[in-house]
């Protein structure tokens, strides 16, 4: 009898009804439970609201503070950026005076072989007595010509040719032609800020003329004297590996020996010294005496005599 009432109908309508009594009350009490929270909510809300306006006058001026640093910083690293990225855009120059140096060594270079030409080669001493040429072999006196020759193409293209000795090997790092290029570019922009000489008095007009033309005819005529050394009687160029030495030396005459010596004196040797002079003797000095510190051996000797005298 009991079996059959907890199974019977009658007991599932029972116990579906005291189910639902227990969802709704626990449905109101979630409901009630939300309810509070929410006013805490709201309550927390309006503290932290009526704290934000007590202390908003404190917060307009420290976003103000961060809102001007970070503008700061922003720009500073803006700017350093900009600065960083400049090299990528712009072609890298050699600094002046380094490209003068490089000049300045050519020109010496010019002045001792072209002297070594004229003593051993073409005007050796007629006294009997001095064995100082006598003694030398033929292709010994002829050493400065080759080396004249060689040395030429080595500052254009950088090649070193057979036959070719220690001055040589070292002119064929000289950069000279980018040297001239970069010292153009570096005319021009002394001349933007009247820094040439001659510029603060009024004897040069106007700078960067100068500069795109005159010392630009200038670096064109230390090239073409040089190119004028290696392929004046055709058997060199400046294209092509050289010859044989030998070939050269063989085929030497007087009248080429007075070529090339004329070329170095009367073309090289002055165009150098007036490329120099278009940036003034201040930074001439400068030149000076770092080629006198850094490579003294390559200085002529009336060179060395003339700054010893000048500092006594």
């Amino acid at each position: 009898m009991t079996r059959a009432l907890l199974f019977s109908p009658l007991s599932l309508l029972i116990l579906v009804a005291w189910i639902g009594v227990a969802h709704s009350f626990q449905t109101t009490s979630f409901a009630s439970v939300g309810i509070e929270r929410n006013a805490k909510l709201v309550h927390n809300l309006q503290l932290h609201t009526s704290c934000e306006e007590t202390n908003n006058n404190n917060d307009i001026n420290n976003r103000r503070t961060f809102l001007i640093s970070s503008v700061i910083t922003s720009s500073s690293l803006l700017y350093q950026q900009q600065a960083n990225a400049l090299p990528f855009f712009q072609q890298d120059r050699r600094q002046l005076e380094l490209c003068l140096v490089q000049v300045l060594r050519t020109n010496y270079w010019a002045m001792n072989v072209a002297k070594a030409m004229n003593t051993k080669l073409l005007s050796p001493p007629t006294n009997s007595n001095s064995t100082a040429v006598i003694e030398l072999s033929e292709a010994q006196r002829k050493q400065p010509y080759l080396e004249a020759r060689l040395g030429a193409k080595a500052i254009l293209t950088k090649k070193i040719g057979g036959g070719a000795n220690s001055n040589v090997v070292k002119l064929a790092s000289f950069q000279l032609k980018e040297c001239l290029d970069d010292g153009r570019y570096w005319c021009t922009e002394l001349a933007k800020s009247n820094q040439l000489p001659g510029q603060s008095t009024g004897q040069l007009k106007n700078g960067k003329r100068f500069c795109s033309n005159e010392l630009e005819s200038i670096s064109d005529e230390i090239v073409e004297s040089l190119a004028s050394l290696v392929e004046f009687d055709g058997l060199d160029n400046i294209m092509d590996p050289s010859p044989r030495s030998s070939l050269m030396i063989s085929m030497y005459d007087s009248k080429k020996g007075t070529f090339v010596y004329r070329t170095l004196v009367e073309r090289i040797i002055p165009s150098c010294d007036r490329y120099l002079q278009v940036f003034g003797n201040d930074r001439l000095n400068v030149c000076l005496e770092f080629v006198r510190r850094e490579y003294p051996d390559e200085m002529p000797i009336e060179v060395l005599t003339r700054l010893y005298d000048g500092a006594s």
